[in-house]
């Protein structure tokens, strides 16, 4: 086989598979591990919910589910996995929709839509978007760059 040219796209491309390493296999978390981290993380919410926040109702219900996630993960774990299938899969999905259209939504017609109409209604066209048919030239006059700032870079 052909040496590469040192000039060549080949030359400075990294070998990275020629490391020899075995990938990192990623070893889920124990059941039982994984069920009392969140079981704790929802008692800490609910105590804040109760002490801090004075709630009554939330704390409860947070309670009861740390309850349920905790037994679920000592001693039912198909319980414990269909919950946490819930949690991390279906209603992440749910919360992602509903913020999407709870306020993204709003927010570009209550920002984006009254800003474009005052810009039009002004006649500012902040990226040069019209035709300009006037001009003998398309070319956009720019200050000159010093070509210093090229050499350094960060």
């Amino acid at each position: 086989m052909n040496e590469p040219n040192i000039n060549s796209v080949e030359a400075a491309k990294w070998a990275w598979k020629a490391g020899g390493g075995k990938l990192a296999s990623k070893k889920p978390m124990d059941i039982k591990l994984k069920a009392v981290i969140q079981a704790a993380v929802m008692i800490a919410v609910g105590s804040f919910l109760f002490f801090k926040r004075h709630h009554i109702i939330a704390p409860a219900i947070v309670g009861i589910l740390a309850a349920v996630v905790l037994i679920g993960g000592l001693f039912v774990p198909p319980l414990f996995r269909a919950i946490d299938k819930f949690f991390s899969v279906t209603l992440v999905k749910w919360v992602g929709t509903g913020l999407t259209y709870l306020f993204l939504v709003p927010f570009y017609f209550l920002v984006f839509a009254p800003a474009h109409l005052i810009l039009n209604a002004r006649r500012i066209d902040p990226m040069a978007r019209e035709f300009p048919t006037k001009l003998g030239t398309y070319w956009i006059q720019r200050k000159p760059v010093a070509t210093a700032q090229y050499k350094r870079q960060h």
